[in-house]
């Protein structure tokens, strides 16, 4: 049994059935999890079926799956369909969107952003093209680039992206350039610095720490959705 107290009124839990390495009929029993929410000091079970969450607004506010939650009252749906975080200053939510390049000819991939307050209502929409460009003759929806969200820096939002041929990182193994973008408020794009990735470090397309230490600069997660195993908003 995994618990995560995500405010004083709301926690989760994923229980881990035992599993035989191969059970019959090749089905998984599905963990069990459990979202509760405390109203006048009774704990309550709330009709979700995902345990990621997050807090923000000083506890006050938490958000389970894609539905947001007070302390009292129903839930309210936040329409997101990339990733969602809470801003480093816990004030407001951030939906962020990566939509590929769908025709060939396309400059490069797109980043849609939705703005919620804390009271889950849309505040600011914008949408910017990804300033690296690709080349005219590049094969729509392949690998050749990939486009990740970092983190928070100075009210912008920084973007790491990668490009490369097909297949090329399967032939060598070595390292490849990877270039971290700033997106300000005003829709303008400034490069802040690059790193040289191998495959195995792939996981810092995404994540602001190893970009904060190399680079210097105060790049932050803000708080992501976790499920029950982990014990941090951060």
């Amino acid at each position: 049994m995994h618990n995560r107290t995500v405010t004083p009124w709301l926690r989760t839990s994923r229980s881990v059935p035992f599993r035989w390495m191969a059970e019959s009929g090749g089905h998984d029993r599905p963990d069990k999890i459990k979202v509760e929410r405390r109203e006048g000091g009774v704990w309550t079970a709330l009709d979700e079926n995902s345990d990621y969450a997050l807090a923000f607004a000083d506890g006050t506010r938490a958000v389970v799956g894609d539905r947001l939650y007070r302390e009292s009252g129903p839930p309210v749906p936040l329409p997101c369909g990339g990733e969602l975080r809470a801003t480093p200053d816990g004030a407001e939510l951030v939906c962020v969107e990566v939509f590929g390049r769908f025709s060939q000819g396309a400059p490069s991939q797109t980043v849609r952003i939705a703005r919620f307050d804390r009271d889950g209502r849309i505040v600011a929409r914008s949408e910017a093209p990804f300033p690296v460009q690709v080349p005219k003759d590049e094969p729509p929806l392949g690998d050749d680039v990939t486009t990740s969200f970092v983190g928070f820096l100075d009210n912008g939002l920084v973007f790491s992206v990668l490009y490369r041929k097909p297949n090329e990182w399967i032939a060598d193994g070595a390292p490849r350039r990877v270039r971290a973008f700033r997106l300000a408020a005003d829709g303008r794009w400034s490069e802040v610095g690059a790193l040289d990735l191998t495959v195995s470090e792939l996981w810092k397309l995404h994540s602001a720490q190893p970009w904060a230490e190399a680079l210097g600069l105060p790049i932050s997660d803000g708080a992501r959705l976790l499920d029950s195993h982990s014990k941090s908003n951060r």
